[in-house]
């Protein structure tokens, strides 16, 4: 892993240098990536990723189960999913 040394400005703000920059393909401007902690003395920048959700196939699904008999709405089924996350 190639390392450089870098100056922390007045507002926490780093500069990733050239060098590393170059070699992250992801690492482009209003990027959007996770900080995260891994220990007192290291910081893991890494690119943010979106988990996407196939809502046709959930709407499909719960047709299915529906179909077999089951008596919920699938309106009130996703608003109480989502009291959940």
């Amino acid at each position: 892993m190639n390392g450089e040394t870098v100056i922390i400005r007045d507002r926490y703000q780093i500069t990733i240098p050239y060098s590393l920059r170059k070699m992250l393909t992801w690492l482009v401007p209003k990027k959007v990536v996770r900080v995260k902690i891994i220990n007192k003395e290291k910081v893991l920048i890494e690119p943010y990723r979106e988990i996407k959700v196939d809502w046709q196939e959930i709407f499909r699904q719960l047709t299915i189960i529906r179909d077999w008999g089951a008596k919920t709405s699938l309106s009130q089924f996703i608003a109480k999913d989502r009291e959940f996350h």
